[in-house]
């Protein structure tokens, strides 16, 4: 967040009041599980719980993790898949990380590290505001109606924070929508193929798009085999 990249904070204003992890992580607000390392899978499951990770069926989500004999499944928080440990004597003997999906193994890993969870003791006491002040020139956008007191009590507190920062407002007047040019991106999950065609949709309108993947290397791959790679386009990370 510190270096030049365009950088996006999405939150709902529910998410204002709560605690954020620490900008200065300390030892006990991170987990490393290296692999051969030697621990027993239940002091494992006692690590990750004191980071504030909560027990499910299945961990389908950051935060969560699930056991299966000597499996190990854990969604670790600001990641977009989770990871698999597998326990034989006492060791991690494999780690790979799979689709939340299909459950399919991808890519072994050498080693993971965990960040504490916000339902974690270590959580820290900062807000989102902290982490707005270390992007260059941040904007907030945001819509101003009257049912945000509904959902903040203490909004004047949090609306000096916002005067803070530049900030692009949306108003309601006399109780009516808006009319805004916004909808909600199609869900791919790694359908690139789909991602490419809308893309190529849109290769005329001379739009500036940013897209958020973990795998460009894929995607610039489509988009050259759509001759469309020249489009302007923002990869983060």
């Amino acid at each position: 967040m510190i270096n030049r990249i365009p950088q996006i904070i999405l939150v709902d204003f529910n998410e204002l009041n709560e605690k954020w992890p620490s900008l200065n992580l300390q030892d006990d607000q991170q987990l490393t599980f290296v692999l051969i390392g030697t621990i027993t899978i239940e002091k494992a499951l006692q690590q990750i719980t004191n980071l504030g990770y909560e027990l499910s069926g299945q961990a389908a989500q950051p935060g969560y993790f699930a056991k299966r004999g000597g499996l190990l499944d854990i969604y670790p928080i600001g990641t977009d898949q989770p990871v698999r440990l597998e326990f034989i004597n006492n060791q991690i003997a494999e780690m790979h990380c799979f689709d939340p999906v299909s459950k399919r193994l991808s890519k072994p890993l050498k080693k993971i590290t965990l960040m504490a969870s916000k339902f974690s003791g270590h959580y820290g006491r900062q807000s989102v505001f902290s982490y707005w002040r270390l992007i260059n020139d941040p904007v907030i956008i945001y819509n101003a109606t009257q049912e945000i007191s509904d959902f903040l009590p203490n909004w004047k507190e949090v609306a000096k924070q916002i005067e803070e920062f530049s900030a692009l407002v949306f108003n309601n007047f006399g109780g009516q929508s808006l009319p805004q040019s916004f909808t909600a991106a199609p869900y791919y999950h790694k359908n690139f193929q789909k991602l490419g065609d809308d893309l190529q949709a849109t290769a005329n309108k001379k739009w500036q798009i940013a897209l958020a993947t973990a795998q460009p290397k894929e995607l610039r791959q489509v988009l050259k085999e759509k001759n469309i790679a020249d489009l302007p386009l923002l990869f983060w990370p």
